[in-house]
């Protein structure tokens, strides 16, 4: 009896370690973009409610960050983008990065039309020095409808940094507003061994698929016409078909085993004629 109630005690404490540890693991998962220091290329200053950069890390999805045309006139932005810069006061270990779209925004909710079309993710560990996460093209045909298209995560080898960009030189289908309601950069679980960022985004690259490609389709040769015998000294000769000359020599053997057949038949009546009178004398 005792063995059985230690045995019982030991898979209790075993169950209840692993709840604890799984506990842990998912509650290391922060989002440290929340309250960041944040700088843009601008925003909608006479947006009511406010619209500033500060919008996309307040931890509410159903505020935005939003910037137009309008509002950045000396940035180029086909060419150079809207942009933000977060600085999470430290260094953190992360490892995946959550941007929520404009169709998940109260105000703006189903407007697929306003999500980001392409975004650039860079960070860094001093803000001098940027590497280049992602450069995504084409979101808004990658990603289809439903709840996969309100957000768009990131997962990657956990890395060390203290800033995160996001530029987008083509932030919604039609028009060059941006639309970005939160930002979310999330920690590492705890214990996870940071790898340089060069080394995450090196696997970003080996992982992606690679596009197969398309075979060549062939070229038929052209086909030149062989043109008909033309008599010398004339031209536009339409082609004649020779006349089909007569097997002389097949002709010939057959005339002589028709005389052959002749002479037979009249040497066998011949022959019988003579016989016949033989007979009467």
């Amino acid at each position: 009896m005792k063995r059985i109630l230690g045995v019982f005690l030991a898979v209790v404490m075993l169950i209840s370690c692993v709840i604890l540890t799984t506990v842990s693991v998912f509650a290391a998962e922060t989002n440290v973009a929340i309250g960041s220091t944040v700088t843009s290329s601008g925003y909608f200053v006479e947006a009511d409610p406010s619209e500033a950069p500060e919008m996309a890390v307040d931890g509410d999805v159903n505020t935005k960050w939003c910037a137009r045309q309008e509002d950045v006139p000396d940035l180029d932005i086909v060419e150079e983008g809207h942009w933000i810069q977060l600085d999470l006061g430290k260094e953190n270990v992360v490892s995946k990065v959550i941007l929520r779209q404009a169709s998940e925004c109260e105000r703006d909710i189903g407007s697929y039309e306003y999500n980001l079309v392409n975004v650039k993710m860079e960070v860094s560990v001093d803000g001098t020095e940027w590497f280049t996460l992602y450069d995504e093209t084409e979101l808004f045909e990658d990603i289809e409808g439903g709840e996969e298209f309100e957000s768009y995560t990131k997962a990657f080898e956990p890395i060390s940094i203290r800033y995160f960009k996001l530029t987008s030189t083509q932030p919604a289908l039609d028009q060059l507003t941006i639309r970005l309601p939160e930002i979310e950069v999330y920690t590492a679980a705890d214990g996870a061994t940071p790898v340089t960022i060069q080394a995450a985004i090196d696997k970003i690259n080996a992982d992606k698929p690679t596009p197969t490609p398309t075979p060549a389709t062939p070229t038929p040769a052209p086909v030149t016409p062989t043109p008909a015998n033309t008599p010398a000294g004339s031209t536009n000769a339409p082609a004649t078909s020779a006349p089909v000359k007569a097997d002389e020599g097949g002709n010939t053997t057959l005339i002589i085993i028709i005389a052959v057949a002749a002479v037979a038949v009249i040497g066998g009546g011949c022959a019988a004629f003579f016989t016949m009178k033989k007979k009467k004398k």
